[in-house]
């Protein structure tokens, strides 16, 4: 059927192609664990084991299971998989998973009540997406999944609730059966319908536990216990974002590629970071007993040595974000006097009579960009209008070595050319793009308007004339 992965000589370390097949795996045996529990229940627990909202779990799991296979198969759009994602989560948020408040240490008690369904959407798709693409090594999302898993099964033992305490050791023994030929070298992958499905669970076990716990602090303890993909996702986020480019684009910058290129095995990066999922559950482990101060004092420090060590290894390049920020910043300070002045040119092209009249509208326009200089040339009679920005240039830096950029643009409308604009620039923190975003609208603007005018000067010639006959 082809569901396989196939190697990229790129992000994939695998030579040949491997079955995407472990969600099913995983989904199918931990149903059938669970109708046997279901079918017992009362004999073995002397309680009733199952309530509606599981009805509800299982309906969300094989939408998931099933938009994970779809995109496995044919690569599924983000958009798409984020628009099904989303609606699991609202179907599931409307069943009563839903994050309503949240215990803080030192803080107290947040009330969410206002914004529930915005933050219970995030956990579902923040929890599935994390997961997701922490799936780069053999093991390594399958076995954070487990540990955050066993932390929830601590949880929910320390709480007495056995509804969850049984739910999360089937999703255990699933997921470490599955884990025995995942393992490198790996025979079999979870696919994203896998890892989907390991984050859904997680992020829904945390909200059963979450809704019949006293104290909302239980959904801290998974958060906590997958902080190593939670970690590598924000950074990845920045990362991608510093250098404008998509969010869901892929690269070699995870944590697990960075120390499988500094000449570690794939079994000893996994080994390593496992060790570090042991590390965050044990915080997490201190929060179930309740010593919120330690834990905080540990979880402190593993983040500092985190950003460190990303800091260090190219991970995340602090300069870079400071600069989009800086950019960002400038750029939109930038753009919104240009717009001002744009606004105030198109509603004054309305009363222009000629083009010599566009062109000193336009004046203001080409000044508050900052262009260098501008020449129009007419189509016509080949007439050329310039203007020279005569301000003293800001950049100091010496003049072989500073940027500059020039673009010429036709002034046309259907298909009537009126001529071209010709732009030149020193190059500082504007963006190209949102410089010839500005010109296009001038540009379109002085097009349509030389046409009105063309059109009344001919309308009035035809009326002179016939005034004449």
């Amino acid at each position: 059927m082809k569901i396989v992965d196939q190697p990229d000589n790129y992000r994939k370390v695998h030579e040949k192609p491997i079955p995407l097949m472990g969600g099913y795996a995983i989904f199918l045996s931990s149903l059938l664990s669970f109708c046997f529990v279901f079918y017992f229940q009362k004999s073995l627990f002397k309680t009733e084991v199952i309530d509606p909202q599981f009805w509800s779990l299982l309906v969300g799991a094989i939408i998931i299971l099933i938009t994970g296979a779809y995109d496995d198969l044919h690569d599924m759009k983000p958009r798409h998989k984020a628009l099904m994602q989303a609606f699991v989560a609202s179907l599931l948020y409307m069943m009563g998973f839903a994050i309503n408040k949240v215990s803080i240490p030192y803080v107290g008690t947040v009330d969410f009540t206002m914004i529930s369904y915005p933050i219970t959407i995030f956990w579902f798709m923040g929890c599935m997406n994390v997961i997701n693409l922490l799936d780069g090594l053999d093991g390594l999302a399958s076995g954070v999944s487990l540990f955050a898993v066993i932390t929830l099964t601590v949880s929910a033992a320390n709480s007495g609730n056995t509804t969850i305490l049984v739910l999360n050791l089937i999703v255990a023994a699933a997921i470490l059966a599955f884990l025995i030929f995942n393992f490198n070298p790996a025979s079999i992958f979870l696919g994203d319908s896998g890892a989907m499905l390991l984050g859904y669970y997680i992020a829904t076990i945390s909200l059963i536990s979450n809704h019949k716990a006293e104290t909302a602090l239980t959904l801290a303890i998974p958060f906590i216990a997958i902080g190593l993909p939670v970690f590598d996702t924000i950074v990845a986020f920045l990362r991608r974002w510093s250098r404008r480019v998509p969010i869901s684009s892929a690269d070699r910058k995870h944590i697990h590629h960075v120390l499988l290129n500094s000449g570690l095995s794939t079994k000893s990066v996994v080994l390593i970071l496992y060790a570090i999922c042991i590390i965050f559950s044990s915080v997490s482990y201190l929060l179930i007993l309740k010593r919120d101060g330690v834990a905080m004092i540990f979880l402190s420090i593993i983040l500092i040595i985190a950003f460190l060590y990303a800091k260090r290894f190219g991970i995340i390049n602090t300069e870079q974000i400071l600069k989009r920020i800086k950019e960002d910043h400038y750029g939109n300070k930038h753009s919104s006097k240009v717009h001002v002045e744009l606004e105030k040119a198109l509603h004054q092209f309305e009363d222009a009579q000629s083009l010599a009249e566009l062109w000193q509208v336009s004046l203001p326009v080409f000044q508050e960009m900052k262009l260098d200089q501008v020449i129009f040339v007419s189509e016509q009679n080949q007439e050329k209008l310039h203007w020279k920005n005569d301000l003293t240039p800001t950049n100091t830096k010496p003049e072989d070595i500073v940027d500059q950029w020039s673009i010429s643009l036709k002034v046309f409308k259907d298909q009537n050319l009126y001529g071209k604009l010709e732009i030149s620039m020193t190059a500082e923190d504007t963006h190209l793009r949102d410089i010839f975003s500005q010109v296009n609208s001038l540009r379109e603007a002085i097009a349509n308007h030389i046409t009105r005018i063309t059109q009344q000067k001919e309308n009035a010639s035809t009326e002179h004339a016939a005034q004449s006959d």
